[in-house]
């Protein structure tokens, strides 16, 4: 028979010894996770067109990578709107630019459900000026919507979020007022607000709650620029805002909700090691400051971008207070409470900056533009690492480094703002720009090994001898895999063996399996590496059962007859009680599991009721059965089985009419006969 290692019978072991301990444990799970691993490598490719690809942004769905820019070498004219989509490896499935003669930005993006969701700012199309230009795509590419939001003044939209109530941006107008505006998913404007906030850059964040949306960004306030956050209702109107300012100037480029907390991660030049220095800002679901920090060194530092994966921070921007003179894409790693786990930088021998998303998964994926690597201008990076941000270039001018940046309180002044809001007159007008295909050029500076597939998530409850798990599997290499399931005992014998979906909830029955422990092992092999996740659970001990009847004899005798049964294979002991009057009058022990015994009454006490018990244990649960024979009764039986006692009556009432049939019969025989003459 097939075996496991030495290890899983050790690891049983343990786990029986734990269970000695602990005699009252029904149930348990513990789960486990391994890989045949490959080598560590990850990725990182510029995607490089003649001139420059500018502000690029990415996110992570669907398992591929879906990359924003604006570019000036491929289009129409001008700058262009640029999509890219690529596999986890970075390599390209696609890609597109979509633009008219004039100059056309994208500048965020969502994806929700199966399309993506593109805002930014078009001089080629809409009402004058600037106006707000929303794209939806499918996965594949294909533009199925596209329409402008705008007035005959300028709007420059910087933010999307898509929920299923509808599609919202926000930017600024030509007063550099902010700006938010809801969207039907057939393109119809529901709503539109002007909130009387003076912007200081167009780049701001929305953030959508189930009661609330939350707008955050820089003020532009009596010569110094400072943090807001702003939240509305779901119709756009104020519910409250908050400013945090210092005695110089202060930026807010993201914020995230966490546990009923606000993260803010911007910079500041009022507090700190440096001329600028990174921020974070925690604040409560009210906008009140619970703490405040800086990160930095002696020259520029900040934060654009922040995530969250398993309770830890990911904040993402640049610095120059590192490695070359030019600035460089930093990464740190924090606790909740803003603890510096790790922090790296990353770059080459030119100017790379504004890394301005971060996507945390598995893996972590950022993305800036960088002029290292021999690109032309500008052009998008997109890098891929481990969670502890590993890397290993094969591009020698391509480097990561540790960082030493220092952590200080900062103090700045939370203030309540009043908001006014008003209508905003904005029209919308569909387009019809044709997106063109492009053809960028890709250079490599690390690149990913194959590696064992994945799993999003290893979920297991147990219920009585029920077994449910929850997982998924994928493959960073977009590889086929297969999937199956072992059920081991502790001996390290298969009992079971199929195979599985690549994601599933399954519930495994252990109803039928004895009581122990078992090895529960799911595999997902990409053919070349594996990996496992296995989980312990024990069976807990099933109560035997049993079956009996008693029968009368003559001669005072009770003849009783039972079978008694252990799923779970255990030894058993029976024993045979005989009562009257609630006193025992005749105990034998030593039966065996099925078989019968007479109960000779004569011996015995005379008395109108009987009870015959029998036992069975299996020295972790008994099982019980009690027998009533009355002397009224023609036949004994067990007290509860009705059956039996409706199959004797039936019977009785049969032979009885049978016996009055031949008696009349014979009756009229003889009748017959008396009067035939002699």
């Amino acid at each position: 028979m097939k075996k496991y290692p030495v290890k899983l019978g050790v690891l049983l072991i343990c786990i029986s010894c734990i269970i000695c301990l602990l005699p009252n444990i029904s149930t348990f799970t513990t789960v486990n996770e391994s890989s045949t691993k490959g080598s560590v490598a990850y990725f990182a490719r510029t995607y490089d067109g003649e001139h420059d690809e500018l502000y690029p942004k990415i996110t992570v769905a669907h398992n591929r990578i879906f990359m924003l820019c604006t570019t000036n070498s491929f289009g129409e004219g001008g700058y262009d709107v640029w999509l890219v989509c690529m596999d986890l490896k970075g390599r390209i499935l696609w890609e597109f630019s979509i633009g008219g003669s004039a100059d056309d930005y994208g500048v965020d993006m969502a994806v929700w459900q199966e399309r993506i969701y593109i805002v930014g700012a078009t001089a080629s199309y809409g009402y004058g000026g600037y106006d707000a230009w929303i794209l939806e795509a499918t996965l594949d590419g294909e533009i199925i919507e596209q329409y402008t939001v705008g007035s005959s003044d300028d709007e420059f939209f910087t933010a999307i979020t898509v929920a299923t109530d509808g599609i919202y941006i926000a930017g600024v107008n030509s007063g550099y007022q902010l700006v938010m505006v809801k969207i039907t998913h057939i393109g119809v404007r529901e709503w539109s607000k002007v909130y009387n906030l003076q912007i200081d850059e167009p780049l701001v964040k929305i953030t959508l709650l189930s009661d609330e949306i939350i707008l955050s960004g820089t003020l532009f306030v009596a010569g110094n620029r400072d943090i807001f956050v702003l939240s509305v209702a779901k119709n756009g109107n104020v519910n409250w805002c908050k400013r945090y300012h210092g005695p110089s100037d202060e930026f807010a480029w993201n914020l995230i909700c966490i546990n009923s907390s606000f993260y803010l991660a911007g910079g500041t030049r009022s507090f700190g090691a440096g001329a600028t220095d990174a921020l974070i800002i925690k604040t409560n679901r009210t906008g009140h400051t619970i703490w405040q920090k800086t990160y930095g060194a002696e020259r520029e530092d900040a934060f654009y971008a922040c995530g969250i994966h398993e309770n830890f921070l990911y904040l993402a921007g640049e610095t120059n207070s590192f490695g070359n003179t030019y600035r460089d894409l930093w990464v740190v790693k924090t606790t909740l409470d803003g603890e510096i786990v790790w922090q790296k930088i990353y770059g080459g021998s030119g100017d790379d900056c504004f890394c301005r998303s971060i996507f945390c998964d598995n893996h972590l994926y950022f993305t800036g533009q960088i002029n290292s690597f021999g690109v032309s201008g500008y052009a998008s990076w997109v890098v891929q690492t481990s969670l502890e941000g590993e890397i290993v270039f094969s591009d020698p001018d391509a480097f990561t480094n540790d960082t030493s940046a220092t952590t200080s309180s900062a103090s700045l002044e939370t203030v309540e703002v009043s908001v006014s809001v008003i209508d905003a007159y904005l029209s919308s007008t569909f387009t019809s720009a044709t997106p063109v295909a492009t053809n960028c050029t890709v250079k490599v500076q690390a690149e990913i090994s194959n590696t064992p597939p994945a799993n999003r998530y290893f979920l297991c409850d147990t219920s009585e001898s029920y077994l449910y798990i929850n997982y998924s599997f994928y493959d960073l290499e977009s590889d086929p895999l297969t999937v199956f399931i072992d059920v081991l005992d502790k001996e390290g014998i298969f009992l079971q063996l199929r195979e599985l979906n690549v994601e599933e909830n399954i519930t495994l029955n252990l109803t039928d399996f004895p009581r122990g422990l078992y090895y529960v092992v799911i595999i997902a092999t990409d053919n070349e590496f594996n990996t496992t996740l296995d989980t312990v659970v024990y069976v807990p001990n099933k109560r035997p059962v049993i079956f009996a009847q008693v029968i009368y004899n003559e001669n005072e005798t009770l003849r009783v007859v039972w079978q008694a049964r252990d799923y779970d294979g255990d030894i058993l002991a029976v024993y045979l009680e005989v009562l009257a009057m609630q006193n025992v009058l005749q105990k034998v022990c030593g039966l065996p599991a099925s078989g019968e015994y007479s109960v000779n009454l004569s011996r015995m006490p005379v008395c109108d009721e009987y009870i015959i018990r029998i036992t069975v244990d299996d020295f972790i649960d008994r099982a019980q059965v009690e027998l009533v024979w009355r002397r009224e009764m023609p036949v004994p039986v067990a007290e509860e089985d009705n059956f039996t006692i409706f199959l004797f009556v039936v019977i009785t009432s049969i032979s009885a009419v049978i016996v009055v049939l031949a008696l009349l019969k014979y009756r009229e025989k003889l009748f017959c006969r008396k009067k035939t003459p002699p």
